[in-house]
């Protein structure tokens, strides 16, 4: 009798374990969250792709036009250019909301504010090394080199030793025109 109590509860415990190993095998319902996610990240979907109104990489982004083909001077060169913030612990500072740059297929280029250009120069690109070189017409300015990280519709720049910029780190984002002020 004494044992009939600890055979009792052995066998109970073996019933619970294999109804808990059923109830494993049995998919569970979705929450609302985790079925979004699982319908986004399907290859192939019932429903027509919708862009991504958050845009692709590190920005808000807008319907674009596509680069002619897959090399960095015409990544560069389709549409402009928006920087959208520094990276933290970057020595490039947070505070560029408005400032913009275009890369003209002459490889000149402009910057600028809002709807201000602020200064011009001259670019150019080593495709494999992925660098970019920025010459300002404007002797009082300072040359600059980066080195890219490109994606779809976004960029990052990293500067290198070159002009001591290597601590500087920036965001940005194509954009189809200029940033307007929301005042």
């Amino acid at each position: 009798m004494k044992y009939s109590h600890l055979v009792l509860a052995l066998l109970l415990s073996l019933i619970a374990c294999k109804q808990d190993q059923d109830n494993a095998n049995i998919p569970a319902e979705p929450s609302m969250s985790e079925a979004t996610t699982d319908t986004a990240n399907l290859e192939s979907s019932t429903r027509p792709e919708e862009p991504d109104p958050r845009g692709e990489d590190f920005g808000d982004t807008e319907p674009l036009d596509t680069p002619k083909d897959k090399t960095i001077f015409a990544f560069l060169t389709t549409n402009m250019w928006e920087f959208t913030r520094g990276i933290e612990g970057s020595s490039f500072p947070n505070g560029i909301v408005g400032k913009w740059i275009v890369f003209n297929e002459d490889y000149s280029y402009q910057t600028g504010y809002w709807e201000n250009m602020t200064s011009q120069g001259s670019w150019e690109v080593d495709e494999k090394t992925k660098t970019l070189h920025l010459t300002p017409s404007d002797v009082n300015e300072r040359e600059s080199q980066w080195t890219l990280r490109v994606k779809s519709n976004s960029m990052v720049w990293s500067g290198t030793e070159k002009y001591g910029n290597n601590s500087s780190q920036v965001f940005l984002a194509r954009r189809r025109s200029k940033p307007e002020r929301s005042y």
